[in-house]
């Protein structure tokens, strides 16, 4: 396999994860502007998108196939794990 087919097949695979990151990332600061969050937009869009990509990444191990809805299921449920920790309120004490 040619160096760049190798790149656009893993650009193809670590493109969801990337994808839904940003969007959900954006669209939760834009429905929950009056919550205080624990980080910086692009922050949590990098952390979503490596976590995410690890994610795929074990998907594809684990079933040896790319693209199975059991890995794309745990990839929303990370991300919306993530959103979750990042939009909690800091307690008051």
């Amino acid at each position: 396999m040619a160096a760049s087919a190798f790149v656009a097949h893993l650009l193809a695979l670590l493109a969801p994860a990337w994808g839904v990151a940003v969007l959900s990332t954006g669209l939760a600061r834009l429905v929950f502007r009056r919550r205080q969050w624990r980080m910086r937009w692009w922050v949590c869009a990098l952390a979503g998108g490596l976590l995410g990509s690890t994610v795929l990444l074990a998907g594809l191990v684990w079933t040896g196939e790319d693209g199975r809805m059991a890995t794309y299921t745990a990839l929303i449920a990370v991300q919306a794990l993530l959103l979750s920790l990042v939009m909690q309120r800091p307690s008051r004490q």
